[in-house]
């Protein structure tokens, strides 16, 4: 069966807001979302198997920058592409209108959200220390030039 991507709706929040919980040790609260999918400058996604949700991405833009804020997919479907296709749709989207740089902050222990910025030529900018809470640690803050970066084919996530 195929993933789908489209925008996130009000009736994901449940479940993106079930997947943020068991992802990371500061979750949005639900509200935070529900302010997110109103903005005109973001972009929200969730990668959807039929019905249901397994994973969302959400990127926020203010004039020649964009923001990776927040991008998580259900345990049990991760290391399948699920992440790489949120990327690659929302690059996709931000070639398409956009032109700057697409930033994201990193934990430096999360290697294989390394691994996959690193495939799509995210570049170290720089360390933000102490930036993040429970456990303490330091981000790498990464850079995307939009402009350098060539449009990706919507990925097709066969699971």
């Amino acid at each position: 069966m195929f993933i789908t991507i489209r925008n996130l709706a009000k009736s994901d929040l449940t479940a993106v807001a079930s997947i943020e919980q068991g992802t990371f040790s500061s979750p949005w609260p639900l509200i935070a979302y529900e302010n997110e999918i109103k903005k005109p400058t973001s972009i929200c996604k969730v990668a959807a198997l039929g019905d249901y949700i397994i994973g969302y991405i959400c990127v926020s833009t203010v004039l020649d920058e964009a923001h990776l804020m927040k991008l998580a997919v259900l345990e049990k479907f991760r290391r399948k592409g699920v992440a790489k296709a949120l990327v690659a749709h929302v690059i996709s989207q931000l070639n398409d209108k956009f032109s700057g740089m697409l930033l994201l902050e990193v934990r430096p222990s999360n290697f294989a959200a390394m691994r996959l910025y690193d495939k799509f030529g995210f570049r170290k900018l720089h360390v933000r220390k102490r930036y993040y809470a429970d456990p303490d640690e330091d981000a790498i803050v990464l850079s995307l030039d939009i402009n350098r970066c060539k449009p990706f084919p919507d990925m097709g996530v066969l699971l």
